[in-house]
């Protein structure tokens, strides 16, 4: 894949500053400062910037009130069922006691959810209604309802979104992440002590000529560290003042737990670096130093040795060359680089799953809004007898002296009685037009009935039509047009099948859909 132009331009300047580095004046000839500051930065990495875990509740509360406005206002007979001694029960109880009524139904998962939401919204003095209050204009719950399901469901969806990412092989994401940090944080002869804490060890005795070998080279970030500044007072350092207590005592053994205080001298970090950053400014680090010490031999080295080893407490480096070179791997050939990149590689996709998270709960942000307006719609309005006919929206008020005064009756001959405004009678002279019947309000952009079709088929389309037929009904006519992707009629009302036979179990069911997700 190709480099990305923000890591050329990253790596750029790192190996920019890396040489200005190697070649300051002020630093002795071997100060071990540039390689340990490299592998400080891949500590800082893995030890500091472990993911925390999965947050699902950041739309929490906009779900709440669009599943508590759905029971609040659902049937009577789903309402009651989980009143009473229901609501003490747990699903099992419940089920056993009506198995003839719910046979064949499994409510395991939703149950204790459904019974909270009723819970939440059977008094009116409670949090939840005093806070949702519906207005006293506000439609009645049987017209309102099939819409707030609809939106219901819809969110029901969207919350489905916002389950912890998975990684190809369906694993926890965050967790293969962390993982692969951990992975790369402590090996033999130090043992890991947890996020953000220095690697346990090494014990007492353990002999630097056998843990710092060619083979072990890279094993991990914090062994690495161990071999590079584990060196005597007179020899290499990884700071000025050298690591105190890490410093070994007399011949090549490590000085028991060295790793805490080599660990300690790292630069202070910034913790609120990106981990994708840190990965690869450590990266680019690395590859900017490599062999930047060790001139001459062509070894993949970093740090510096004088004898062509970096086993003595007197060699401050590691040795890289061996997994550098085989099969030609680079880079990658080294166990710890090879985690990081795993997990750089792993920290995109988690990238994109918190920006389609956030989507999602935004989604659901402006679905809560849309069931707020609709909870509180307000009833539409009949004409009275003699009265008016209602405006329709945006029609501005009808002045009917005024369209009188268009049509003067002492107009006598079709052209001095404009058609727009009169009908001509030649006996009566000129008369206005009565106002032209208005069709009830369209959904969406759709006009018209549908030609000899009746019922909810010709209605469907019409919101005072729709609601007028709902009335007093258990299973509304018209309800709201399921959600699809890319569907452009999706937030129109559609005939249900009230034109043919739906069961009464059936509409229980469909009711309870909102159960699909447990909040």
């Amino acid at each position: 894949m190709a480099m990305t132009k923000r890591l050329q331009n990253l790596l750029a300047a790192v190996i920019c500053l890396a040489l200005a580095f190697f070649n300051q004046a002020t630093a002795a000839v071997g100060d071990a400062f540039p390689a340990f500051n490299v592998l400080c930065t891949a500590w800082d990495a893995v030890a500091n910037k472990q993911l925390k875990p999965w947050d699902e509740d950041g739309a929490a509360e906009a779900l709440i009130d669009i599943y508590n406005m759905n029971m609040s206002i659902a049937s009577d007979e789903w309402q009651k069922t989980f009143d009473g001694k229901a609501q003490e029960q747990a699903w099992e109880q419940f089920h056993q006691e009506n198995t003839a009524k719910y046979k064949g139904i499994d409510w395991a998962d939703r149950w204790e959810h459904w019974k909270k939401q009723r819970k939440e919204t059977k008094e009116k003095d409670s949090s939840w209604q005093k806070k949702n209050q519906r207005t006293q204009t506000a439609a009645e719950a049987s017209q309102t309802r099939p819409i707030i399901l609809a939106i219901a469901e819809e969110a029901a969806q969207l919350q489905l979104k916002l389950k912890p990412p998975k990684t190809a092989d369906s694993k926890d994401l965050i967790t293969a992440i962390n993982d692969k940090l951990k992975a790369a944080r402590c090996s033999t002869p130090l043992t890991d002590a947890g996020d953000g804490k220095p690697c346990n060890g090494p014990t007492a005795s353990t002999d630097k000529t056998t843990e710092c070998t060619t083979t072990k080279a890279g094993s991990s970030i914090g062994r690495d560290m161990l071999c590079l500044c584990s060196v005597t007072a007179e020899n290499d350092k990884c700071t000025s003042a050298g690591i105190g207590s890490g410093v070994p005592t007399s011949g090549n053994d490590f000085a028991t737990d060295a790793f805490q205080h080599i660990a300690g001298e790292c630069p202070k970090t910034n913790a609120h670096e990106d981990l994708g950053v840190t990965i690869d400014r450590a990266l680019a680090m690395l590859t900017a130093a490599l062999g930047t010490q060790h001139v001459g031999n062509g070894k993949i080295i970093l740090g510096k040795t004088g004898a062509g080893t970096c086993t003595g407490t007197d060699h401050s480096c590691v040795d890289y060359h061996e997994k550098y070179t085989t099969q030609k791997a680079g880079l990658s050939g080294i166990p710890w680089v090879a985690e990081l990149q795993q997990a750089r590689a792993l920290y995109n996709d988690y990238l994109k799953a918190v920006a389609a998270a956030e989507q999602t709960r935004q989604q659901i942000f402006k679905l809560a809004q849309e069931a707020k307006r609709e909870y509180n719609r307000t009833a539409p309005r009949q004409d009275s007898p003699g009265g008016s006919p209602l405006l329709q929206p945006g029609e501005p008020p009808r002045n009917a002296a005024a369209e009188q005064n268009k049509c003067k009756t002492k107009n006598t001959t079709v052209e001095e009685c404009p058609a727009e405004h009169c009908d001509y009678d030649k006996e009566k002279g000129c008369k206005a037009k009565a106002p032209a019947e208005k069709p009830a309000t369209v959904i969406g952009d759709r006009a018209a009935g549908d030609g000899a079709a009746t019922g909810c088929a010709v209605n469907f389309r019409y919101v005072e039509k729709c609601e007028k037929m709902n009335k007093g009904k258990e299973k509304p006519a018209c309800a709201r047009k399921k959600e699809g992707e890319g569907d452009k009629d999706k937030y129109e009302l559609k005939c249900r099948n009230d034109c043919s036979i739906v069961n009464k179990e059936f509409a229980l069911m469909a009711t309870a859909f909102v159960s699909l997700v447990v909040l």
